[in-house]
This record gives C-alpha cells, sequence and structure tokens, in this order.
C-alpha cells in the first residue's frame, strides 16, 4: 500500500492578504537590483577601462606624431649646422690644414654616406596600434582613427622618398671616402694632409657642391613636414579632448623606470659609459660642487697604441624631483698624452706633425668653450635597487636630441 503524501496548500484567504503582495513584491525589487547592481557596475567598470585605454593608446599615437615632427626639427637644425661649416671649409680652402678637427669631421659626417640608412624612424608604435583592431574598438572617435592611418601612411611615404630622393642623398660614397683614407700617403715626395686630399678629390666635385648649395631646399622640406604632422597631433589633441598638461603627464609615466635618486644616492664617483673610446667621469661632492672629466683615446694608422685627450670642467649640481640640473662652468682643463703611442722613426716628422695640428685644434676647442658661458643641462635620472646604476634621459631641446644613457658607481 501506497504511503500517502499530504501537500500543504495555502489557504485562499492567506492568498488574498497584503502581506504576502507585498513580500512578493520587494523580493523581485531586490533580486532585479542586484542582477543590475552585479552586471550594471561591471559594465559600467569595463566601459571605463575601455575609455581610459583608448586615451592611453591616443596619446601614444599623438606623441609619435609629436617625436616624428621633432625629429624632422633637429635634422633641419643639423642640416643648417652642416651647411655653415661647409661654408665655411669652401671659403677657406688655402688654409685647410688649420681649420678644427671638430669642424672637418662634421663637414666629412655632413657629405659621405653612413653605409647605412640615413633618416629612419621607430615603428613600434605603428605596429601596435595597426596590428589588431582591438586597439581601435576602444577609441570612439572614426575621425581620430581616420587622422591616424594617414598619419602613418604619409610618414611611411615621406621617409621612403627623402632616403631615395637626389637631394638628400650624401654625394660620397661610403667606400669611395675610406678608399680615399686608407690610400697610402707616407711615400710620395711630396706628401699632401688629408685635409688638402679632401678638398681637392672630393670639394671640389660638381656634385658635392650641388649637394651643399642645395641644404636650403631640404630644410624647408624637412620644416615643412614638421609643422604638417605637429598640425596634425594637435588636431588629434583637440578630437580626443586631450590636454597638453594630460600629455606631458602620460610622456613623463611612460619614462619613469627605476626609484627616485635622492642627494645621499648621487655623492660620489660615477663612469658614464659612452664606449671603449671615451671615458667620462663625474664626481657629486656634499656641498653640490661638480667635476666633469672627459678622456678620448685617438687611434692612428702612423702609430700604435691611442693618443689620450682629456678635458676636465667644474660646476655645481642639484636634484628637483627626478630631474639632475647641472651647471657647467665654461673654465677648462686641457691635457694631452702622448706616452701610450709609439711609431718608428721614418714616421717621426709626420707623427708630430699630425700631433702638432691635433694640439692645435684641442686648443681652440678649449678656448671655444671658455667664450660660451655656463652650460646648464637638465635630465632625468633613476637608480637601480642597489644604488649601483643610474639611468640618464636628457631633455631634448632645439638643438639637442634626447640622449639616454647610464652612470655606474666607482669604489
Amino acid at each position: 500500500m501506497k504511503p500517502k503524501i499530504k501537500v500543504m496548500m495555502p489557504k485562499l484567504e492567506a492568498l488574498k492578504g497584503v502581506a504576502w503582495t507585498k513580500e512578493l513584491l520587494m523580493s523581485f525589487i531586490g533580486t532585479s537590483l542586484s542582477i543590475v547592481l552585479t552586471f550594471g557596475t561591471a559594465y559600467f567598470v569595463e566601459e571605463k577601462h575601455k575609455r581610459e585605454a583608448g586615451r592611453q593608446t591616443a596619446m601614444m599615437v599623438i606623441h609619435d606624431m609629436e617625436n616624428t615632427a621633432d625629429m624632422l626639427t633637429a635634422w633641419e637644425n643639423e642640416e643648417e649646422q652642416n651647411y655653415n661649416c661647409a661654408r665655411y671649409v669652401l671659403e677657406h680652402l688655402d688654409e685647410i690644414d688649420a681649420i678644427s678637427r671638430d669642424t672637418m669631421q662634421t663637414v666629412t659626417i655632413f657629405l659621405v654616406a653612413s653605409g647605412r640608412q640615413d633618416y629612419y624612424y621607430d615603428a613600434s608604435c605603428e605596429t601596435l596600434f595597426l596590428s589588431s583592431q582591438d586597439v581601435w574598438k576602444n577609441i570612439d572617435c572614426p575621425s581620430f582613427i581616420d587622422a591616424v592611418q594617414y598619419f602613418f601612411n604619409d610618414r611611411r611615404l615621406v621617409f621612403e622618398n627623402i632616403n631615395k630622393d637626389g637631394g638628400f642623398v650624401r654625394p660620397v660614397s661610403n667606400e669611395e671616402y675610406y678608399a680615399l683614407l686608407m690610400s697610402d700617403r707616407s711615400n710620395q715626395k711630396n706628401p699632401r694632409s688629408f685635409g688638402q686630399i679632401f678638398a681637392d678629390e672630393i670639394l671640389s666635385k660638381e656634385r658635392v657642391r650641388s649637394y651643399i648649395n642645395y641644404s636650403y631646399q631640404r630644410r624647408n622640406f624637412l620644416s615643412d613636414f614638421a609643422k604638417r604632422y605637429r598640425s596634425l597631433a594637435n588636431d588629434c589633441k583637440f578630437m580626443m579632448d586631450i590636454s597638453d598638461s594630460e600629455l606631458r603627464t602620460y610622456i613623463a609615466s611612460r619614462k619613469r623606470t627605476g626609484h627616485s635618486v635622492k642627494e645621499k644616492n648621487l655623492i660620489g664617483r660615477w663612469e658614464a659609459d659612452f664606449g671603449s673610446n671615451r671615458y667620462e667621469e663625474r664626481t657629486f661632492l656634499k656641498d653640490h660642487s661638480y667635476v666633469h672629466t672627459i678622456t678620448s683615446f685617438y687611434p692612428h694608422n702612423y702609430y700604435t697604441g691611442k693618443l689620450e685627450i682629456t678635458y676636465t670642467w667644474h660646476g655645481t649640481w642639484e636634484i628637483k624631483g627626478d630631474t639632475l640640473i647641472r651647471v657647467i662652468r665654461p673654465e677648462c682643463a686641457f691635457s694631452m698624452d702622448k706616452s701610450k703611442i709609439s711609431y718608428s722613426k721614418d714616421k717621426e716628422e709626420m707623427v708630430q706633425q699630425l700631433l702638432a695640428s691635433w694640439e692645435e685644434a684641442f686648443l681652440t676647442r678649449q678656448r671655444e668653450y671658455e667664450t660660451e658661458g655656463e652650460e646648464r643641462l637638465a635630465a632625468l635620472v633613476a637608480i637601480d635597487a642597489a644604488g649601483e646604476k643610474i639611468k640618464v634621459q636628457t631633455i631634448p631641446d632645439e638643438n639637442k636630441q634626447e640622449e639616454t644613457y647610464y652612470m655606474v658607481k666607482l669604489e
């Protein structure tokens, strides 16, 4: 016999009660609010993150536009300086051996192809932006997307053109220059200095003179495109409602790595890493005085070993926030150490002439330093956890590009 199951049913009178209806309604409202709060809040948080990610991406691209404009302006300024040096050399060919080594080196770099692409840019931002449509979805501004695509396409074409354009291609090939540089001049009865050979074999050529004279057109081209990309960057800021101060904050946050440098961290002797042919030592003292020594090492085919040239400056230092500020006084000590080179007897006269010309050039540069006045140098600095290495990022201006290097603490 099956057991009887008794189901308790609410009485009809109870179902008609106001309390039950109210309780059901409150339960429904509570459940609905819970769903809205759970999924609605998640939606709004997600949308906020998307907007923030979109603004970050927009600032990254705008910064790329401004970087490109700054790079073109720097090349324009460098072009003008190179042209002025070239004109000076052409106007003083009869005394070319007396022209400073720095000036001749500038003219050489100006005219001789480097063996690599001369005009290039960092395409990492472009690759990141174009590689995924997910990046675009966070930017709810079609006109901004169009402007960015235009910029990337236009920049690519501009750089392709200037690397092939006859007016931009340096007139002396790398091979031609090094063949001249490595030619043996020691056995000639009337040997010419390399400066004289450079004037006769390179500066006399029509294509070289034409390249020098074309400088103003290269400067105009670079200036026009720098202006175009700055204008485009400003348009994009307005589209995305991004202020200059917000962009500066974004740029500073990207550069900020390591730990803040305190005054006590900096005090002591540091070696700046600039490669094997240049040694820099910087000493920061407790009284905020500063000593800066640069020793450059010069090899040559006339001798073995390396000639050592040392300049020493003094100045002051201070730290403001994450910025190291150095003020260098113009007085400069100069010394030349010939003790680490050796040469054969038959090359003694040639070596002595070479060293005499170099010494005069270095002394001329020393005198130039002393007439230029104080120099203020500012750079962003950060130190590693061990306190043994400092990252230095120079702050660019109209004459200098940004440079990053490291200083290592000396015992």
